[in-house]
């Protein structure tokens, strides 16, 4: 019952959490038995506590490992069909063009962090994991992350001014950011993010 229902709802090369699998009758004891069944017939591979995943019967068993970020990713960012993140710290600054930096560490706010801020180890990789200020969603998380860029601008952005004020523009006119949704959400911010909308005139975009 639980290997159908993980090879109808799971594809090669896709994290399996074991949080994320609820079976009406099977409790969770009897869940993990099953797992490390399944594991000993080799129809599963486990890739660390709770993670598991389909193995590629038809490609080099040396190559037959999950891919961390795609771990970290699955883990923190969009769950099984639901946005549960998103990105934050220098990875935001680096993908909306504030910063031609690639950090070493990609950094993710989630719905799913434990703590304020932590560092996580998927494989041989660190990631940095923080709580958001209100929950995040799939309606949300795009002006959360505008005002998550604005809150670290100081910090994480290396282009000049009115080159960031155009990426930022850009990113807010792409994903229509409007100044009733950052209203919304503004003051779970630092002031430091109003003064950065003024400085930066984004007043008139927003409207």
């Amino acid at each position: 019952m639980l290997y159908d229902f993980i090879i109808q709802n799971y594809h090669l090369g896709e994290p399996i959490f074991v949080g994320d699998i609820v079976l009406e009758g099977m409790s969770g004891a009897d869940r993990i038995r099953q797992l490390e069944r399944l594991v000993a017939y080799e129809k599963l591979i486990k890739y660390a506590a709770g993670i598991y995943y389909i193995p590629d019967k038809t490609g080099p068993k040396g190559q037959n490992t999950l891919c961390p970020d795609v771990v970290a990713r699955n883990q923190y960012i969009f769950r099984r069909g639901r946005r549960i993140g998103y990105y934050g710290g220098h990875t935001l600054a680096n993908q909306m063009g504030l910063s031609s930096q690639v950090p070493i560490k990609e950094e993710f706010v989630s719905n799913e962090a434990r703590e304020n801020e932590e560092e996580v180890l998927f494989g041989k990789r660190i990631y940095i994991v923080r709580k958001p200020p209100v929950e995040v969603t799939e309606d949300n998380y795009r002006v959360l992350q505008l005002l998550e860029a604005l809150k670290d601008f100081e910090e994480c952005a290396d282009e000049s001014m009115p080159a960031a004020e155009a990426q930022i523009t850009y990113y807010i006119r792409k994903n229509k950011v409007s100044k009733e949704k950052v209203d919304a959400y503004l003051g779970y911010f630092p002031s430091t993010v109003r003064d950065n909308i003024r400085e930066m005139r984004l007043e008139n975009v927003l409207a």
